[in-house]
């Protein structure tokens, strides 16, 4: 799913968790290390609009939760910072390698 098409499910109020998500995101890494608690105290919503927000983003591939409090942004979705690997896509190959075994963790067991 692309940004846009994202950005069409979720209202103001998500939208401010989103961009507060974005703004935690580490440049070395794209995590973003942040608890539900946090994003309301920071931006005074519910944890419902926070639970939802996250839902939606996870549903829609954008993020990935590594551990409790520790999320992973898609480097298909956005890179920031310097390359940790030498060549142009090196940091993205290499985030991705991250961001796909941490969703394969992440997905239920049958």
């Amino acid at each position: 799913m692309d940004l846009l098409a994202v950005l069409d499910l979720i209202g103001t109020q998500k939208l401010k968790v989103l961009e507060f998500l974005f703004s935690e995101m580490r440049t070395q890494d794209n995590t973003i290390s942040v608890t539900y608690r946090k994003i309301e105290e920071k931006l005074k919503t519910s944890q419902k609009t926070i639970a939802e927000t996250m839902k939606i983003l996870q549903e829609a591939n954008f993020i990935t939760k590594v551990q409790n409090g520790l999320y992973m942004v898609n480097p298909d979705v956005i890179v920031r910072g310097k390359s940790i690997v030498r060549g142009k896509s090196g940091k993205k190959d290499a985030l991705m390698i991250k961001y796909v075994e941490a969703a394969k963790d992440e997905q239920p067991t049958t």
